[in-house]
């Protein structure tokens, strides 16, 4: 039995399966140089940058929300000096949920007295 080399002699046509030549001692004897060729992963640093940054933006939209969300629930006439479980719900929730539950409280403002004209509220100018 007689000894065979391979060596590629062009790139690979079909993804990772190699092509190549038979050749006989004397011929991969006198070969001078074997080519290898590889598949070069591309550049994914802008990629995560660019998704760093989205990240960040949306960590801060996150947090405004909840901010106007708690200030809606003061607008709404209730005295909220401890919101930290608010803004507890907020950041593991979503500010979803203390948007509902903001949404679900009744009108605490003081009505003006129904009997009263709609005129003796407007302010004198």
């Amino acid at each position: 039995a007689a000894l065979c080399a391979v060596s590629l002699t062009s790139p690979p046509p079909h993804g990772n399966i190699a092509v190549g030549r038979i050749r006989l001692p004397e011929q991969a004897a006198a070969i001078k140089e074997e080519r290898m060729y590889y598949y070069d992963t591309p550049d994914y640093t802008g990629l995560y940058i660019f998704m760093f940054i989205i990240g960040a933006i949306a960590l801060v939209a996150w947090i405004v929300a909840i901010d106007l969300l708690i200030k809606a629930g003061k607008a709404k006439g209730y005295a909220m000096k401890n919101t930290g479980a608010l803004w507890f719900v907020g950041i593991f929730a979503t500010p979803i949920v203390v948007g509902l539950y903001i949404a679900s409280l009744p009108d605490n403002r003081t009505i003006a007295d129904p009997e009263k004209p709609a005129e003796a509220e407007l302010p004198k100018v």
